[in-house]
């Protein structure tokens, strides 16, 4: 289940692959649609990103316990973009908006683990009792895509914004959060205040640009806090902003309460820890799927730890049946020997 509709862009971006990579790539639509970053960007272009897929090499990578954080887990998307450089305006993966980096996190889980997820914290949405399920599927997912109609761009090709409030008192310029926001609010103290999200007020002082023609941030900021700018028009602000942020969120099978029977299907957005594994696990498995490609094939390491993950897996399991399928043949033929018939002559 991968999230792209296969059309003519698709395919030259395929076309363009192929003449420098050795695997084909993982192509995403981009929630934005590329209409934030600059023109002759390869996103802006076709309003798709083509990465990589994870292979062995970079699944041992993630399994060091320094892997484990946001930065490395960015620093690795960012390593796995294609066509973001000459002959194209490269983006940097900080000014990647939130939604566009998450369908990216999304697709390389779907294609390289399949859907089923472990580690989640689940909760019964009537009990408020924990579900006692060690994993979910994701079954579907909703995607909310930028409308460039619903929206006022305030400079073409940029992530910048322009708002004004219905008495036409407030006019405002802001950016829709990047992955470089999400990350600087996150290492914030007020994250953990907050319980492991930050405050409406910390992403307004990411968000906005310019107030009433006001530029400088620090001025700005004592705007609001003074209730210069009303908490009124503040929250009539924020409802326009979320009405067209782009976002991705996974659904869940649904599952059952065995506490008070209630059927729960959970809705969740899309996290960088979707991508977490069990290093212990994940390094135990990699290691021995490389070891029996590589007795059984003759496969070298490194063929293997360039092979995409999809590929190994299913070439472990092919192969994996097509020796079961031998051994439950021979255990056949010493059940029901043949006794070789010996034709008369005359």
């Amino acid at each position: 289940m991968t999230i792209i509709n296969f059309d003519k862009a698709s395919a030259e971006i395929v076309r363009l692959a192929y003449l420098t990579e050795k695997y084909p790539p993982l192509i995403s639509e981009l929630p934005s649609g590329g209409i934030v970053y600059a023109k002759d960007s390869f996103f802006a272009k076709y309003g798709k990103a083509a990465l990589k897929k994870l292979t062995s090499r970079e699944e041992e990578y993630c399994t060091e316990p320094f892997f484990a954080s946001r930065f490395m887990l960015n620093t690795l998307f960012e390593s796995q973009l294609l066509f973001n450089d000459e002959p194209y305006t490269k983006v940097d993966f900080d000014d990647f908006l939130v939604a566009d980096r998450d369908i990216l996190i999304l697709n390389q889980r779907l294609v390289s683990y399949g859907s089923q997820v472990v580690g989640l914290n689940l909760m019964c949405s009537n009990c408020e009792v924990d579900l006692e399920k060690e994993s979910i599927k994701i079954e579907n997912y909703e995607i909310e895509r930028l409308d460039p109609e619903s929206c006022r761009q305030f400079k073409p090709n940029s992530n910048e914004f322009f708002y004004r409030s219905p008495d036409k008192k407030w006019s405002i310029v802001f950016r829709l959060l990047t992955v470089k926001d999400e990350r600087e609010l996150i290492e914030s103290s007020d994250y953990e205040i907050y319980g492991g999200g930050y405050p409406m007020m910390a992403a307004l002082q990411k968000t906005i640009i310019a107030l009433n023609g006001e530029l400088d941030k620090s001025k700005i900021w004592e705007m609001i806090l003074n209730d210069e700018f009303p908490i009124k028009e503040c929250m009539r602000f924020q409802n326009y902003v979320r009405r067209f942020t782009p976002f991705v969120r996974i659904i869940s099978e649904d599952m059952s309460c065995k506490q008070c029977g209630q059927k729960n299907q959970i809705r969740a957005d899309v996290d960088l820890n979707l991508l977490s594994m069990n290093s212990s696990v994940v390094r135990d498995i990699l290691i021995e799927e490389m070891f029996w490609l590589h007795r059984q094939l003759r496969l070298s390491h490194g063929d293997l730890y360039d092979m995409p993950l999809d590929f190994r897996k299913r070439l472990f399991r092919r192969e994996l049946k097509r020796l079961e399928d031998e051994k439950k043949e021979m255990e056949n033929r010493k059940a029901n020997p043949q006794r070789p018939s010996i034709s008369s002559q005359r």
